[in-house]
């Protein structure tokens, strides 16, 4: 019933808000009865750099279990991304970047987890070298320091 509340409160922000990272009101309340289904985003969604600046260009699964995200600023500006989180709904499990880290225009880093991952700021970082992902298609969160949904990356089936 958690993840379902979190889904819909998820969707509601990003129709209520759009994908930005600028402040915003509070969201409502999310409600939902029992047995509701909540519609997942677009799979393959193009963001527009000058509403969303940060996006996640993917999440990829390796054979021995080695794991990457793949988080981009598609814009032309500097982006401030202190505190940020990749967000795992499944687990609910999350990432934070180190508090003052800026993500500078078209820099593209990867969030590792799994064997085999590695942490050489400020293009890799290390989530843990436990699996964090168990499918390929799992939604991948970007969670900004309010904890309001940046980016939501949807996997294609």
């Amino acid at each position: 019933m958690r993840r379902i509340l979190f889904a819909v409160y998820a969707l509601m922000s990003l129709l209520l808000f759009g994908c930005s990272n600028a402040t915003t009101p509070a969201p409502l309340a999310p409600t939902a009865l029992p047995g509701t289904t909540v519609p997942r985003p677009a799979a393959n969604f193009k963001p527009d750099p000058s509403k969303t600046p940060v996006a996640i260009l993917g999440l990829t699964i390796e054979p021995n279990g080695h794991e990457t995200v793949l988080v981009s600023n598609i814009s032309d500006q500097d982006q401030p991304i202190g505190l940020w989180s990749v967000f795992n709904q499944r687990t609910e499990t999350h990432f934070d970047f180190p508090k003052d880290f800026v993500l500078k225009p078209q820099q593209t880093v990867r969030v590792h987890s799994g064997p085999g991952s590695v942490d050489n700021p400020p293009n890799d970082f290390l989530w843990s070298t436990e699996r964090q992902w168990t499918e390929q298609q799992e939604d991948v969160i970007l969670l900004n320091r309010q904890s309001r949904i940046v980016y939501w990356f949807v996997a294609s089936n």
